[in-house]
């Protein structure tokens, strides 16, 4: 879809789970965002760094417990957002996507209030 000349902007959403070779695939293509689960899975902050992050794409970045909003403290969050901010084009604040999770709205507020996300 990346190489037609009309169509959407793409986002890829790699949810909870190691991205792999997937993220060296997706920094070469045309897509525009991709997600990132950096909660169930820490790692995938490393594989960015590795691959030196991804320059011309808008991250997705879960860095939120949606299943227990208060298990990692809002700190915690805002230093993965750093790290990833320095690396990617754009940063999107997410909550991590597992499908039994619920949403962490009382963290969200949270993030808002101290400015890591606009609302």
């Amino acid at each position: 879809m990346g190489e037609l000349s009309n169509r959407p902007r793409l986002l890829v959403c790699l949810c909870s789970g190691d991205a792999g070779p997937a993220l060296g695939v997706l920094g070469t293509s045309r897509v525009e965002s991709v997600a990132l689960d950096f909660v169930t899975t820490p790692g995938n902050l490393d594989a960015l760094t590795r691959m030196g992050g991804l320059p011309r794409t808008t991250v997705v970045a879960a860095v939120v417990d949606g299943q227990s909003p208060h298990a990692e403290p809002v700190e915690t969050a805002a230093a993965t957002c750093a790290k990833v901010s320095g690396l990617v084009d754009r940063l999107v604040v997410a909550a991590s996507c597992s499908p039994h999770q619920r949403a962490p709205l009382e963290t969200a507020a949270t993030m808002v209030r101290v400015g890591l996300s606009h609302a």
